[in-house]
């Protein structure tokens, strides 16, 4: 299974450390009618969203990060994509991804990379673009 994974960044504290926020953007979770139990345990709705809706709740929670700051993972599945609706969701998703890094308001960077960068000495914690 291929996973679109990126690590979204846009305020750091004093010490050049992402700050973190408690949500994880999974669109497998939101979209698939199998984590419907999962969902109504965590106090989600447990219907599944509509495409348009988890496009809709991203761009919105992109946009609330690059105004109040914090540290966001999306993944994305591939397979999930195979769906027109979406597809096109995901296309709105990057795209404000896209023009929110273009303004600097977010870093984005593997996932990977942001493991990497916390577990690193602190001198090494600089934010690059």
């Amino acid at each position: 299974m291929i996973v679109v994974q990126l690590a979204i960044c846009c305020s750091f504290n004093d010490r050049g450390r992402p700050i973190v926020r408690a949500t994880l953007g999974v669109d497998a979770y939101h979209l698939m009618a199998r984590f419907r139990p999962l969902r109504a345990s965590r106090g989600d709705a447990a219907e599944a969203l509509d495409p348009g809706a988890l496009a809709r709740r991203l761009t919105a929670e992109l946009d609330a990060l690059a105004c109040s700051g914090g540290q966001q993972t999306l993944i994305l599945h591939p397979f999930l994509m195979m769906d027109e609706s979406w597809c096109a969701g995901v296309r709105q998703v990057l795209g404000r991804i896209r023009r929110l890094v273009a303004a600097d308001r977010i870093w984005v960077v593997p996932g990977g990379r942001v493991a990497d960068w916390l577990r690193g000495p602190a001198r090494s914690r600089v934010r690059d673009k």
